[in-house]
């Protein structure tokens, strides 16, 4: 009977290992923070975040304006980037 072995699974260098799990665990948290924020300000569903009927982002003016004076303009940037692609 043939012996069945595994593929070789590729195991990442520890740097770049940590860096990808650095990065995903800092958006995890700011999209965490994001949202408290949002509920904590009562942010309204017009003034918040919202998905058109085609799946596109909707972030209202009032929601855009409490995360850019939390975040600062350079993070907000970062943020908004990462919500509008």
């Amino acid at each position: 009977m043939p012996t069945v072995t595994p593929d070789l699974v590729t195991i990442p260098e520890p740097e770049e290992w940590v860096r990808e799990h650095q990065i995903l665990a800092g958006f995890a948290h700011t999209l965490g923070v994001v949202k408290k924020l949002l509920s904590d300000a009562d942010i309204h569903h017009a003034d918040g975040i919202s998905y058109t009927p085609e799946g596109d982002l909707i972030v209202g003016e009032t929601a855009r304006n409490l995360l850019r004076s939390t975040y600062g303009d350079d993070r907000w940037r970062y943020i908004e980037n990462y919500l509008t692609s």
